[in-house]
């Protein structure tokens, strides 16, 4: 089975939050897409893509916040 890639693994963590958004909330993913502001065929094609990660930063947020997660910025120690 070939390694998948970073942008390949970010992707499929984050279609893991959409389904988790979805079900959180009770949304359809086209209702979930409009509470975003994405075209109702965006969210499918790039998860079909695995180009998830190529959305925005703020829309990322919004979709881990629906599904229960809190984004804090946390600076590392040398």
């Amino acid at each position: 089975m070939p390694r998948i890639g970073p942008a390949e693994d970010w992707s499929i963590r984050i279609n893991g939050k959409v389904t988790e958004a979805m079900q959180r909330k009770a949304l359809s993913k086209s209702e979930l897409c409009e509470k975003l502001g994405l075209g109702k065929e965006t969210l499918s094609r790039k998860g079909r893509e695995k180009t998830l990660g190529t959305l925005d930063f703020l829309t990322i947020a919004l979709i881990a916040e629906a599904a229960g997660y809190e984004i804090d910025f946390v600076r590392r120690t040398s």
